[in-house]
């Protein structure tokens, strides 16, 4: 199972219960595209357009676009059925996915229809 997109994972400072800490991870990353979109479905609303809903098949069409900058260089974990991993190339892959995205070119491509 493969991921969509890059996010960058690692410390972000946090306010959780009346203390700051530091957060890595996916819950670190998660929540970082989540208000990306909810600022575009933001804009929608206000243009009158309707939310983004299951945005897959939106964002594999901005493959190549300037909306992410495709990652060449990692790889993730190599597995018994893979034992070199799974290195990021040119365009879609396991590791990297769409690559990451670059929020103003990805609010000019979602906000409209």
């Amino acid at each position: 199972v493969g991921s969509e997109m890059c996010i960058r994972d690692r410390n972000y400072a946090v306010y959780i219960s009346n203390s700051t800490g530091v957060l890595s991870g996916t819950s670190a990353a998660t929540p970082v595209f989540a208000s990306m979109l909810a600022a575009i479905n933001a804009v929608r609303l206000q243009r009158k357009l309707s939310p983004l809903g299951y945005v897959n098949e939106r964002l594999y069409k901005l493959l190549g676009s300037p909306a992410f900058r495709d990652v060449l260089l990692g790889a993730q974990g190599a597995v018994e059925e893979c034992p070199d991993g799974f290195p990021a190339i040119k365009g879609y892959d396991l590791p990297t996915a769409c690559g990451t995205p670059l929020f103003d070119e990805l609010f000019k491509a979602l906000v409209v229809d």
